[in-house]
């Protein structure tokens, strides 16, 4: 008991110098004991210091005994305790309804029965103090959370609210404390003064959550979600009700309008799917109209062909030189219209994925000599040289030959087309490694402006006319090479220099394939 008192003030108050000492005599080996003979010195000891338990004497000069507790109590918080005599039982009966004084004591009194009711007194205001500790912590982290938190009666008056709350609403706490939670409420989720729909008092479990509409003071509509709770009183039934209140205003707005987005995505992936399906029926159109017309004009056009050169071979009689020109012009323009139809069929089919490769074991020398044999005639008539190289390292390739062919033709021909008279082309075959090797041409030509070089492999695009020949190409030859190449899993590019010429190349892959390929050149 010593030890857990000696920190204890105790203050006692009594006009009669040795009552003062024999308290004091009595309390100090356990308490800190201060004293003062009137009502005025004690009330400035207890502005200045914190006591425990103050102890007073009824009879004093000029303030009572009850009278000085009474104002001691708005300035302390100590356990008042009254030293009366049996003369003074009203006094001690006013103290004690007023709630001034917790213990008494008679004079005369006994030492032991004195000293355990300062203890008690003691032990009280510590209890007490804890108590008030405990409370003002709570109603510091009620008032000072971030989050606004209310608490209402059955009858939804509010009955608490923090500074969260009041910033939330608009309202200050003077004005909340006069108001029912519901007149808050969105006017479209009121339900009368008389019944609260969000915090009735049935059928309420502990931590329930619901959106609520509220109406700021300023007039502003605003969203909150309200975590619930009941209070229960000592007998266990609902006396009101607390809640903590999340201003959900944005997210509520970012939902809406992700919703509002995603009605509109939807709408429009509806839209485009429908186009795609219309995409997909043209598309089968054209397919099944370029298979048709493929043979409705290659089938006249092998005739024409075919009569042409034996009339131009003179299979058929002698003919004019006139009648020469004029029948090679037929012939050439013949020539070209088929090769058109061919480029067009070929894109068509890498497009629908129709077009088969068949991969086999080939030499590089033999396809390189068949396909430079054929555009001979026209390097000879500009007087351009073509050198061929192979890499050592690739005695066969692993490819499609007829793809490859019509890949390389379709290189070595613009090459020789836009190369000046004399000038020289070179094709040059190289491992690329990583199972590919990769087609390169050479040219000697004007090159190629570097704005020109990204749209070289478009459809239907072709070069700047002052590289052209006079015989105009389609502009797909180039297009349907690219497509050729990507379909098999390679690749297309090229590099020039303005004045120095261009290099075209293509990296195919090296490998004995086993099966059918895609469109997109798996297996």
């Amino acid at each position: 008991m010593t030890e857990n008192n000696r920190s204890k003030g105790v203050l006692v108050v009594d006009d009669e110098p040795q009552i003062l000492t024999s308290i004091r005599d009595l309390l100090e080996d356990d308490f800190l004991v201060s004293t003062a003979n009137d009502a005025e010195t004690a009330l400035r000891l207890l502005e200045q210091q914190e006591v425990a338990v103050i102890l007073s004497d009824q009879r004093m000069p000029g303030v009572t005994g009850d009278e000085f507790l009474k104002k001691a109590k708005e300035v302390s918080r100590a356990t008042r305790v009254l030293i009366t005599g049996y003369s003074d039982i009203e006094a001690l009966v006013r103290a004690v309804n007023n709630g001034q004084i917790y213990a008494y004591v008679a004079k005369p009194w006994d030492s032991v029965a004195f000293k355990i009711t300062v203890v008690r007194a003691a032990e009280h205001y510590q209890l007490t103090r804890e108590v008030y500790d405990s409370e003002h912590r709570f109603r510091s982290l009620f008032e000072e959370a971030p989050i606004g938190y209310v608490e209402i009666d059955k009858d939804t008056a509010i009955t608490a609210v923090n500074h969260a709350a009041t910033t939330l609403l608009g309202y200050s706490h003077r004005e909340l404390s006069t108001r029912h939670f519901w007149e808050l409420m969105d006017p479209q989720s009121r339900r009368g003064r008389q019944h609260c729909t969000i915090f009735g008092s049935t059928g309420i479990a502990a931590s329930e959550v619901i959106e609520q509409g509220f109406v700021r003071r300023d007039g502003d509509l605003i969203t909150v979600e309200l975590h619930r709770s009941p209070i229960l009183n000592q007998a266990g039934d609902v006396a009101g009700f607390r809640a903590a209140m999340v201003d959900i205003t944005a997210r509520k707005s970012a939902e809406q309008t992700a919703e509002k987005y995603g009605t509109q995505l939807a709408a429009k992936n509806r839209e485009l799917e429908q186009a795609f399906q219309q995409a997909k029926e043209a598309t089968a159109i054209k397919s099944q109209f370029l298979a048709k017309m493929s043979h409705e004009l290659r089938t006249p056009l092998n005739g024409i062909i075919g009569l042409s050169e034996l009339m131009y071979d003179g299979a058929t009689g002698e003919l004019s030189p006139q009648q020469r020109e004029y029948l090679g012009d037929v012939l050439a323009s013949s020539m070209h219209l088929l090769a058109l139809v061919n480029d067009l069929l070929d894109l068509e089919k890498v497009a629908s994925g129709k077009m088969e490769f068949s991969t086999e074991a080939v030499d590089p020398k033999i396809l390189l000599k068949e396909v430079r044999d054929v555009l001979r005639p026209s390097a000879n008539e500009k007087n351009i040289s073509v050198a061929v190289e192979i890499d050592s390292r690739l005695p066969r390739l692993f490819t499609d030959p007829i793809r490859f062919k019509q890949v390389l033709y379709n290189y070595l021909s613009n090459a020789i087309k836009f190369t000046s008279d004399g000038g020289s082309v070179l094709v040059r075959v190289v491992d690329e490694g990583d199972e590919k090797f990769r087609l390169e041409v050479t040219d000697t030509g004007p090159g190629i402006a570097p704005a020109d070089i990204p749209v070289l492999f478009s459809d239907f695009r072709q070069l700047d006319v002052t590289r052209k020949a006079p015989c105009q190409g389609s502009g797909l030859g180039l297009a349907v090479t690219k497509r050729l190449v990507e379909a098999q899993g390679g690749i297309v590019g090229v590099r020039s220099t303005l004045g120095e010429g261009s290099t075209f190349h293509a990296v195919l892959p090296n490998r004995m394939a086993t099966g059918r390929h895609d469109r997109c050149g798996n297996r």
